[in-house]
């Protein structure tokens, strides 16, 4: 079921997002998630982040070369989904570089991801998690989410890969 969803592209300007994986670069997602402004996630092992791509549907945001300009294609964001593909969508990892932000592409981002989104035949939730105000009331504009009430809780636990204080 998830091969048929690893070729999808969109185009706008120079910029293209896609969910080929043979397209990511391990190397850019490391660097970006070593930096103080993404505060979720750190860096893995090369091969610890191939499963990690493998697993998911993964969503790479790139700066083509300009024509006759030379150079090569530049991940500049990423996003990822961790799904069955039928009723569950979570959303991961979601960044665009901040030489980047401010343009519009990280709603593009989003606006690609909850295309796809809402493809799923028979979606009960499409969930995310966030501490971060900001990010809270984007995600209320773009992906049109809103907190989960008290009606139930959200549970977990920690791994020892977590690097927030919950």
């Amino acid at each position: 079921m998830a091969e048929k969803y690893r070729n999808l592209h969109w185009e706008r300007d120079q910029f293209t997002v896609s969910t080929d994986p043979t397209l990511l670069s391990i190397p850019s997602i490391n660097a970006a998630l070593s930096n103080d402004y993404i505060y979720w996630a750190k860096p893995l092992p090369e091969p610890d982040m191939q499963v990690l791509i493998d697993s998911s549907l993964c969503f790479g945001v790139y700066e083509q070369p300009t024509p006759g300009g030379g150079g090569e294609r530049q991940q500049i964001g990423f996003g990822r989904v961790i799904t069955d593909y039928t009723t569950f969508a979570y959303l991961t990892d979601v960044y665009i570089l901040p030489d980047y932000q401010g343009t519009g592409l990280g709603k593009w981002l989003i606006g690609c991801m909850r295309e796809w989104i809402r493809k799923l035949p028979h979606l009960r939730m499409a969930m995310l998690f966030t501490g971060n105000e900001k990010a809270v009331k984007f995600y209320e504009r773009n992906l049109q989410m809103k907190a989960i009430g008290t009606s139930f809780n959200t549970m977990g636990w920690k791994g020892p890969g977590d690097v927030i204080d919950w």
